[in-house]
């Protein structure tokens, strides 16, 4: 242990040899240095954030909302698709009520069926973003695990469905709810319209974490991590990036951040104590 934390200390003296290191890694065959920057960065959690129980997601629900699995509470799923967050998220916290937006009626049919017998879900056939509107899904697939209101580089259109989109804020003030204690958005790059369509109940402070991915998706809306860390600093939410067995506070932005593979990150509405990692 002694001898990793010195390797450690080490590293974060590298200022001094970066030079030396540069030149070292100038001599790599490129696709070898991509692929070991690949590794690093995943290493990290960026890049690992396309599979639920593996991207570490689950955990950094846990460290943020804690251990008490007896506890009620409410939380969002947005872009649900079949329900594996949801699934999962309620092996977590077993006693938890779910709102589930699907917006496909065809994908919402396969998580209607995989909910019929609990009433902790409430299952909604339509999705979130900036307005309440139709808008065209675009969908490789009947069943698409992957969709998006961006149109999709797809041969077959005959996929493509018109779709109902609500904001959040409609939805709090309908169902009365008065708290959220989750907010899980993964809408395939229209993340930010999504918050952006829950303006009244981040100012009401009803959120209490939020979590929102980037990926390839936000390439194509032109979405960034400096759009929606600026956004959520205004709220008053401190961000961490999620990796596979650890959360990192991201205190101030950094445009290095932005990475566009699958990468997942969670918001936490700030409190007079800060969590300790």
């Amino acid at each position: 242990v002694l001898e990793f934390k010195r390797v450690i200390g080490a590293c974060t003296n590298l200022s001094r040899f970066r030079p030396y290191v540069e030149l070292i890694f100038s001599l790599l065959p490129f696709r070898f240095v991509m692929k070991m920057v690949g590794i690093l960065l995943s290493s990290q959690g960026f890049g690992s954030g396309a599979r639920v129980r593996t991207s570490g997601e689950l955990n950094a629900a846990r460290i943020l909302l804690g251990d008490d699995v007896t506890k009620p509470m409410t939380i969002f799923d947005v872009g649900a698709n079949r329900g594996e967050y949801t699934s999962a998220i309620l092996e977590l916290y077993p006693r938890s009520r779910v709102f589930a937006f699907e917006p496909s009626r065809e994908t919402f049919r396969l998580l209607n069926e995989e909910f019929a017998s609990t009433d902790q879900v409430i299952k909604l056939n339509y999705g979130l973003g900036c307005k309440a509107q139709t808008q065209l899904l675009y969908k490789e697939s009947q069943y698409a695990r992957i969709a998006s209101l961006t149109p999709l580089d797809v041969i077959d259109h005959d996929y493509t469905e018109k779709v109902v989109i609500r904001t959040l804020d409609e939805v709090v003030s309908e169902h009365g709810i008065s708290e959220i204690d989750l907010l899980k958005i993964d809408v395939e790059g229209h993340e930010l319209d999504v918050i952006t369509g829950a303006q009244n109940t981040l100012t009401l402070r009803k959120i209490k974490c939020l979590q929102f991915e980037l990926g390839g998706s936000s390439i194509d809306t032109n979405t960034t991590l400096k759009d929606i860390y600026e956004l959520l600093s205004q709220y008053d939410y401190r961000i961490y990036l999620i990796g596979r067995r650890k959360i990192v506070p991201l205190d101030t932005y950094d445009y290095q951040l932005e990475q566009y593979s699958t990468t997942n990150f969670i918001a936490e509405l700030r409190t007079k104590v800060c969590i300790k990692i």
